[in-house]
């Protein structure tokens, strides 16, 4: 079974943020940024139960070649994405999304 994504608006930016950044460091490094994103998105679609939640349902993945981790909850019909972040960053971003700062 494949699960349906849903990404919010405020998700796509952290995307674009980091697809910007890591252009602007080299040429092409976005779209490599970007391909690695979507083999882990992909890998949500198809069976999210791997990751043990972290904080109440939320749960994570992490990018294999970029230091970026994707937050998320698993529905009974869907994956909510929360945020795709730099590891380094304040938990605080994605725990203010869903009600827990």
């Amino acid at each position: 079974m494949n699960w349906p994504l849903v990404i919010q608006r405020i998700v796509k930016r952290d995307i674009a943020g980091a697809i910007r950044w890591y252009d602007r460091n080299r040429e092409g490094l976005g779209d490599q940024f970007e391909a690695d994103l979507e083999v882990t998105l992909d890998r949500l679609k198809k069976g999210p139960p791997f990751a043990a939640p972290i904080d109440g349902d939320v749960r994570f993945a992490k990018l294999k070649r970029f230091p970026y981790v994707v937050y998320f909850r698993q529905h009974e019909d869907r994956i909510e994405v929360l945020a795709v972040l730099h590891g380094k960053r304040n938990p605080k971003v994605w725990q203010r999304r869903v009600g827990r700062v």
